[in-house]
């Protein structure tokens, strides 16, 4: 059978669980594609953010990158951006929030770019602020590990609150999620400040989160800001979830790692926070292509096991917002896993592609990875898992050309 043969094979089993209207194109990762692609040094506290501020023509460059390769969202170049990593960086707190709103006006510009060089009348680009865990903004980085630092984390190294005393660890839990909350709200805030900053965000992403208490503070911290009056147009937003090795860094009581569907319950099960928002869809991002289809049984089998009370209806304007306009009231599915190579946290490098790729044979790379990533998708999903509609793209070490052989497979 040929490569053709096989993709259209692929295509039509995608089809089948999500129709072409409910899947939408993500971007590719940003930092590793200014790095790789564009060959700008991202060897900074700040990471590719620090561009914003030096080199904001490649900020621009590679979001128009995307773009030209089919993306319909595109993610800021906000991930560590918080006014405590500009802080530690040098950076005075103005100066911080001035480059936070300029980040997404880059955005905004490389989009009126690309519809302007249009010669199609293709549909207007969304634009995402992308908004990375607290671990992200922490030296070193903590996203992967998911250890936090007090009042953020337990005071032992670890993720897990333990201690003899069940009422205290369950207090402690409780605190760090409180001063998570304050967190998130406050760099929301910085965005929701300025209008014409607020009204270009089309789509909140919540990033690459390694704890469950993160989340259920990110919900909390969402309801706080529907209820200022300096947003009341809230966008529609989704957390995801990174699955380094499968399952959560974060530890339950007994030891075992938490996995896809104590994330998805963290996101939509209203007795885990009552009366607080849920999220418009849920994600897997920055994880390893291995670790896709078992992620996803374990999400859509979590979703399909809530109902009722446990499951608050989503908007379906917001689903719409989102780029889906399936009738179905679950949540989106957003898909974003990093590219074939492995990251080595300890080293923050990235170990070489393998030389011999048995896959290949007349493929390229970004096409073995688009191929896996569609066969995880059909894999893992049931075709009545409750998912309304897909949003698929890359992370770390995934470029402009593995969009374009995602896109050619729906």
């Amino acid at each position: 059978m040929t490569e053709l043969a096989k993709d259209a094979i692929l295509e039509g089993r995608l089809s089948s669980i999500f129709s072409k209207d409910n899947i939408v194109l993500l971007d590719a990762g940003l930092g590793t594609t200014l790095e790789d692609v564009l060959r700008k040094d991202i060897s900074h506290p700040l990471w590719s953010a620090h561009l914003i501020d030096s080199d904001p023509e490649a900020i621009v460059q590679a979001h128009l990158a995307f773009l030209k390769a089919g993306s319909s969202i595109i993610l800021t170049a906000t991930y560590q951006c918080a006014p405590e990593t500009f802080l530690r960086a040098g950076y005075s707190a103005e100066k911080a929030e001035d480059i936070m709103h300029k980040a997404v006006q880059l955005a905004v510009q490389a989009r009126d770019q690309y519809l302007q060089m249009s010669k199609l009348n293709v549909p207007t680009p969304k634009i995402a602020l992308s908004l990375g865990p607290y671990g992200a903004t922490m030296s070193p980085a903590a996203e992967f590990s998911g250890i936090y630092s007090p009042p953020y984390g337990p005071l032992q190294p670890g993720t897990t609150f333990w201690s003899s005393d069940s009422s205290d660890s369950t207090q402690r839990e409780q605190e760090a999620e409180d001063a998570l909350v304050k967190f998130h709200l406050s760099r929301l805030q910085v965005f929701a400040s300025s209008p014409e900053t607020w009204n270009s965000i089309d789509i909140i992403a919540f990033e690459t989160v390694p704890l469950l208490r993160e989340a259920r503070a990110i919900r909390r911290a969402m309801t706080l800001l529907a209820s200022t009056s300096l947003s009341a147009q809230i966008p529609p937003w989704w957390i995801s979830f990174n699955f380094a090795e499968g399952v959560l860094a974060e530890q339950g009581p007994t030891g075992d790692h938490y996995t896809a569907a104590d994330a998805v319950r963290a996101c939509f099960d209203q007795e885990v926070r009552p009366h607080t928002s849920t999220p418009t869809a849920y994600g897997i991002n920055c994880t390893h292509i291995k670790h896709v289809k078992k992620s996803l049984q374990l999400a859509s089998q979590a979703l399909g096991e809530l109902s009722g009370a446990h499951l608050a209806g989503i908007d379906p304007i917001s689903l719409s917002r989102l780029g889906i306009q399936g009738t179905s009231a679950g949540p989106g599915l957003v898909l974003y896993p990093n590219g074939g190579r492995i990251y080595v946290p300890s080293t923050m490098t990235w170990l070489p592609p393998s030389p011999t790729i048995p896959e290949l044979n007349d493929a390229t790379e970004a096409q073995v990875w688009a191929r896996k990533l569609v066969a995880a998708v059909v894999e893992g999903v049931p075709r009545e898992a409750g998912w309304s509609g897909l949003v698929i793209g890359g992370c770390c070490k995934t470029e402009p050309d593995y969009l374009s052989a995602l896109r050619h497979l729906f």
